[in-house]
């Protein structure tokens, strides 16, 4: 009788791993873009964003789209399912989009700010969520990764081992 446990280790790894970087996809997206937008738009008191919000928006959408992309390498190196690296890859699109766009508003900007805010301040408030780290780690430590071989089924009998 088999059981839940009867799957080769490979194919459990792979699960966690698609389900681990999926539910980080999941919530890195929408951290990038609430970071950014609070960056801009939570104005007290009739405010503007100055230059300096809008470096801080585009760290936050510029961390959270190389997370994303990381992710992508990490999801595609540990074999997940195929629909998770466009997503991934979609939103770190987006994000990067947003952080060109905020970038390009910084330069036009007639208001400075007061200096004390920069890019890695948005930056900071993205890669502060533990969610984007597995991403992060397991995107640069991809390449490193030796990827076992899928046994085929047809060739030995159709058996693991």
């Amino acid at each position: 009788m088999e059981t839940a446990t009867d799957e080769p280790p490979a194919t459990r790894g792979r699960l966690a791993a698609s389900v681990l970087l999926g539910c980080c996809v999941a919530l890195t997206l929408p951290t990038g873009l609430v970071v950014g937008w609070l960056a801009t738009e939570l104005m007290f008191f009739g405010a503007r964003p100055t230059a300096e919000d809008h470096q801080v928006a585009a760290g936050a959408y510029g961390a959270a789209a190389v997370a994303l992309a990381l992710g992508a390498v990490a999801l595609r190196v540990h074999g997940t399912t195929r629909w998770q690296v466009p997503v991934s890859l979609a939103s770190a699109a987006v994000l990067a989009w947003l952080a060109m766009s905020s970038a390009m508003d910084a330069a036009a900007s007639s208001e400075p700010g007061s200096g004390i805010n920069h890019w890695w301040d948005g930056a900071g408030g993205v890669l502060a969520c533990p969610w984007t780290w597995p991403l992060v780690v397991m995107g640069v430590l991809a390449p490193f990764r030796r990827r076992p071989a899928i046994p085929d089924p047809a060739s030995d009998g159709g058996g693991w081992g």
